[in-house]
């Protein structure tokens, strides 16, 4: 019996089919002659055993949780793929990468770390009132409406920037707006409200208490009186109205007492008495309105000789009076004598005195020449003539200046009004007249002459 040829082609030899063999493979381990006498290893796998499972590409667990399909490498070093945030190993929604949260108010929405228990969350950035996401122009914030009668303009709810309307003291939002109240420090107005141009105004108080109201100064009335007409509330708001004159006009000048016309000639001082007639008073005998010199009364004719005078168709007529207590019975205003040689024209006075006029020094009775009166002495440079107490007619010496008794007479002092002379004197014509003055001495003296030798 022969022996067995082995894969080597050696009779007897031991590299029997399913012997260790060295396949000259660095890579595999248990190295064996097959059926074929190839001698065949199995590959060592990542963890050094040969034939092992765990080969490169197949799975493994590289001990990190964050990874999934973990495989052995080309390295065999067991490697996984992150889990991304969705729990997909090698995922690509990754924290920072873009993903969706699902709210339309966001944008640029990207994974992002979170807490053990919830590694990442999809998080967006709030679009803002511009369109911006992440943009500052959010609701509720500062913008400008563009609209200068406003001012803290912000977002609001509907992302329309809106301000508040600056009222008239300057306040964004104040309450001091057009049509509102104010108080205009005007105690003479009330209802005050800011007007179309933001200026306090108030409405005139009237005379009634009424702001605005029509019952103003100036303007018609009634103050309750009927004997006055045209009323008007005064300067104090009081309703004060003209009096009704005679003639029914309010403020008319017929008022009672005042002057009128009754239309009697024979009338005077006619006034508007109590019950508005006009009434005259009967013109006396002197032509007095209500005077008492009346027809029948009695008056005095100036005439000494009469007595009871009486007033008759406007002549005062007396009766004749005699005097039976005079040494001879004769009537008061015939001749006497008063035994008086100054008095002429001697009479019997309304007494039944004998009283004659002096006699003036023309030697006429009741002449008007008497002492200290006026006359002319007919002496053209006299003045101011008067009878003296001789009953001479007596005047003053007319002056240069033409005033009698004046000082300014021929011979006495004057001023020429040349300040070349002096001693000026009134000379024999009137004519002020002074002596020219030489250079070194007094006026008038003539200056020493010297020889010249």
């Amino acid at each position: 019996m022969g022996q067995l040829i082995d894969c080597t082609g050696t009779a007897g030899g031991t590299a029997l089919i399913g012997t260790p063999c060295d396949d000259l493979n660095a890579a595999t381990g248990n190295d064996t002659w097959d059926a074929s006498c190839t001698c065949v290893g199995q590959l060592i796998d990542c963890t050094g055993v040969p034939g092992g499972s765990n080969l490169i590409g197949t799975a493994c667990d590289d001990g990190n949780a964050s990874t999934g399909n973990d495989t052995w490498d080309a390295s065999c070093t067991c490697v996984g793929q992150l889990i991304d945030c969705e729990g997909t190993a090698g995922g690509t929604a990754l924290i920072g990468n873009a993903c969706d949260d699902l709210n339309a108010a966001t944008g640029n929405d990207t994974w992002t770390a979170n807490t053990w228990d919830a590694p990442c969350t999809c998080v967006g950035q709030l679009i803002d009132c511009t369109g911006v996401p992440g943009g500052s122009n959010l609701i509720g914030t500062a913008c400008d409406d563009l609209n200068a009668a406003t001012g803290n303009d912000t977002w609001d709810a509907t992302c329309t920037c809106v301000g508040q309307l600056i009222d008239c003291e300057g306040t964004a939002g104040g309450t001091a707006l057009i049509g509102t109240s104010c108080d205009d420090l005007n105690a003479a107005t009330g209802n005050d409200t800011w007007d179309a141009t933001c200026t306090c105004v108030g409405q005139l108080i009237d005379c009634t208490g009424v702001p605005g109201g029509s019952n103003l100064i100036g303007t018609a009335c009634d103050d309750g009186n009927a004997a006055t007409g045209n009323d008007t509330w005064d300067a104090s708001c009081t309703c004060v109205g003209q009096l009704i004159d005679c003639t029914g006009v309010p403020g008319g000048s017929n008022l009672i007492g005042t002057a009128c016309d009754d239309g009697n000639a024979a009338t005077g001082n006619d006034t508007w008495d109590a019950s508005c007639t006009c009434v005259g008073q009967l013109i006396d005998c002197t032509g007095v309105p209500g005077g008492s010199n009346l027809i029948g009364t009695a008056c005095d004719d100036g005439n000494a000789s009469t007595g009871n005078d009486t007033w008759d168709e406007r002549t005062c007529v007396g009766q004749l009076i005699d005097c039976p207590v005079c040494p001879v019975i004769s009537l008061i205003g015939t001749a006497c004598d008063d035994l008086n040689a100054a008095t002429g024209n001697d009479t019997w006075d309304a007494t039944c005195t004998c009283v004659g006029q002096l006699i003036d020094c023309e030697g006429t009775a009741g002449g008007t020449a008497l002492i200290g009166t006026p006359c002319d002495d007919l002496n053209a440079a006299t003045g101011n003539d008067t009878w003296d107490a001789t009953c001479t007619c007596v005047g003053q010496l007319i002056d240069c200046t033409g005033v009698p008794g004046g000082s300014n007479l021929i011979g006495t002092a004057c001023d020429d009004g040349n300040a070349a002379t002096g001693n000026d004197t009134w000379d024999a014509s009137c004519t002020c007249v002074g002596q020219l003055i030489d250079c070194p001495v007094a006026p008038g003296v003539q200056p020493h002459r010297h020889r010249v030798r």
